[in-house]
């Protein structure tokens, strides 16, 4: 198969926060502005980087805050699962892993959880899926990969137990 027409079977699902990871990345970014500005008032109020150890001590904390920056943002913009091909691509900001989905052997997707587990033989990695999409992504799966076998779990109320 060629990259073009592989180029043409394409398909984005984007991953879904929840709310509480939503607040942390933005305490962790209003701590980083924090120490940003903290770093360049010190520079100013000391009268610039006189010595080595405010070198190391100013830029350095301002690059490490600018560098977590970066990262809570590209985590917030590009995390997403795609269907390239035969390729299954999970992203989460610079972070990026490929798989084979002809090598997959078993999906068991918890439809509680909203969690898909992906089997290659005796290696597994788990993948949080959004409500929204979650059929519709398991489905391209096993559309791409018929020979993998497909199971989900439901869980239902326990029986009652009516003692008259």
């Amino acid at each position: 198969m060629n990259k073009n027409s592989q180029q043409t079977n394409h398909q984005d699902f984007r991953y879904k926060f929840s709310p509480t990871l939503i607040l942390l990345c933005a305490l962790v970014l209003l701590l980083c502005l924090a120490g940003i500005a903290v770093s360049v008032y010190r520079m100013i109020i000391n009268g610039g980087i006189l010595t080595f150890y405010d070198f190391l001590k100013y830029p350095f904390l301002i690059l490490i805050c600018a560098l977590c920056i970066l990262l809570i943002i590209a985590l917030l913009i590009k995390s997403q699962y795609s269907l390239i091909g035969t390729e299954l691509v999970t992203q989460f900001g610079l972070i990026k892993s490929k798989y084979d989905v002809l090598k997959i052997t078993d999906l068991l997707h918890d439809r509680e959880t909203s969690k898909l587990q992906v089997n290659f033989g005796e290696e597994f990695f788990i993948l949080s899926l959004d409500p929204a999409w979650a059929d519709d992504f398991v489905h391209e799966l096993v559309k791409i990969n018929p020979n993998a076998n497909f199971s989900y779990t439901l869980t239902s109320a326990p029986p009652s137990n009516n003692e008259d």
